[in-house]
């Protein structure tokens, strides 16, 4: 009975906290440019502040089909996993960490590219646009709130057993 009880509440962790974080990562903000105007944006929304003009707001719905949002996917599969026990926070969050690097020099590659190479008569503009990993702090927070349930289960008496004295 215990164990049906802790099976089903690790079902349920398994499938709620990954869905809860695939909404939170289609809400929360994970870019931020800084140039001549100010956008802040999330996979469904953008929030962009330029002088002389007034704030807008947009709700947007094409930015989850580009490679940086798929991406951010990877952290719900990773989510998943851990709340599976597949894999550690570490490697989850080495996961995470690893996404918004890659989101970083995707989103500045040419200005990059120009710093390491430098062109005669071009100077590139500094870095402006940055990942905000918001969803990956969002996600140490619960797994460190809402650890996954490990199993107890007793291998002594197991067939596995590599205990070779009764022989």
């Amino acid at each position: 009975m215990e164990e049906n009880k802790q099976s089903s509440n690790n079902s349920i962790r398994t499938i709620m906290i990954p869905s809860v974080m695939f909404i939170v990562i289609l809400i929360v903000p994970s870019y931020l440019h800084i140039g001549s105007f100010l956008e802040i944006s999330s996979l469904t929304w953008i929030f962009r502040m330029r002088p002389g003009e007034p704030t807008q707001l947009f709700l947007v719905f094409e930015q989850i089909t580009f490679f940086n949002s798929i991406l951010r996917f990877l952290l719900v599969f990773m989510i998943y996993r851990f709340y599976s026990n597949a894999t550690t926070l570490k490697r989850a969050m080495l996961v995470g960490i690893f996404i918004e690097f890659i989101i970083f020099v995707g989103i500045n590659a040419g200005n990059l590219l120009y710093t390491i190479f430098p062109v005669p008569g071009f100077h590139p503009s500094s870095l402006s646009d940055f990942p905000l990993p918001i969803a990956v702090l969002i996600f140490l927070l619960i797994a460190k709130l809402i650890p996954p349930l490990k199993y107890d289960q007793d291998f002594s008496n197991e067939w596995l057993d590599t205990n070779d004295s009764d022989a």
